[in-house]
């Protein structure tokens, strides 16, 4: 399925003087991510010969709050932790995990996370851990994170769950396959499986509809056989890196929807996922 990104136009924005491009495919980037395997340069639109700055951070991978958690996010902070220099046509490869953001003191500041291997695609044992947070408890994390084998790990964990092999298999393609679009469409800080939308896209699947008024974004699951009505609201996080930071409003009476919906998936049940 093919994926759309929603650009934030701005006026500044034509004041803009480059375009970051993929050199594997000579396009521009439109999404919130690139891996370290990728490189990338500045094709200039206009007469500015001054470099381009990028400003470095360091990013911590937090999963999100379940959406009854009466917690509160901790606030966004970032460190710089080094800064690059690029002219025009430069080719810039980024070997080291974090955010990037480039020209992070214009009003058309543009953030870009680089994440290793080959994401958004899952393609190591590792990648395969990390979201099951929403849906296991504390002790199997733990036994999970500690497993000497993560792969056989994680086979075993899906095994267990489903109850034979061909149910496991469909319940990771099922998982991993939500993990992949949520990275795609969610990214933004930090992973996009991490992220508030990406975890109500993980458990919940895509929503019935989708409408966005200003910066509030709302999701709708309409009432089907197996599943009630549900309503999911995200606001929009008025910060310098990235356009893509939604927040949930989280509410306790989202309790009973989630327990219930992480237990089919605990029970195997694939059934409109």
């Amino acid at each position: 399925m093919a994926v759309r990104f929603r650009i934030p136009l701005k006026a500044q924005m034509l004041d803009k003087s480059y375009l970051l491009v993929k050199t594997s495919n000579d396009k521009p980037i439109f999404e919130e991510y690139i891996n370290t395997s990728e490189k990338v340069f500045a094709r200039q639109y206009g007469s500015s010969s001054l470099p381009i700055t990028v400003y470095t951070y360091k990013t911590e991978v937090l999963p999100a709050l379940p959406p009854m958690s009466l917690r509160q996010e901790p606030d966004l902070v970032m460190n710089v932790v080094d800064t690059l220099s690029y002219a025009y046509r430069d080719t810039m490869s980024f070997d080291k995990e974090g955010l990037y953001v480039f020209e992070p003191s214009s009003a058309f500041a543009k953030s870009i996370l680089v994440q290793k291997w080959a994401y958004p695609q899952i393609s190591m044992a590792q990648e395969l851990l990390q979201p099951l947070t929403y849906i296991t408890t504390s002790a199997e994390r733990e036994a999970l994170f500690r497993a000497p084998d993560t792969k056989e790990a994680v086979d075993n964990f899906w095994l267990k769950v489903g109850g034979d092999r061909a149910t496991a298999r469909e319940l990771i393609r099922a998982y991993y396959s939500r993990v992949e679009r949520a990275n795609k469409l969610f990214t933004c800080h930090k992973p996009g499986w991490a992220s508030d939308r990406g975890m109500i896209y993980i458990i919940f699947g895509r929503p019935s509809t989708v409408s966005q008024t200003g910066n509030t974004e709302t999701w709708i699951y309409r009432e089907a056989e197996a599943s009630p009505y549900i309503k999911f609201v995200f606001n929009k996080k008025g910060d310098n890196f990235t356009e893509n930071h939604y927040e949930l409003v989280r509410r306790r009476e989202y309790e009973e929807s989630w327990y219930s919906t992480v237990a089919k998936w605990r029970a195997g049940i694939t059934d409109n996922m």
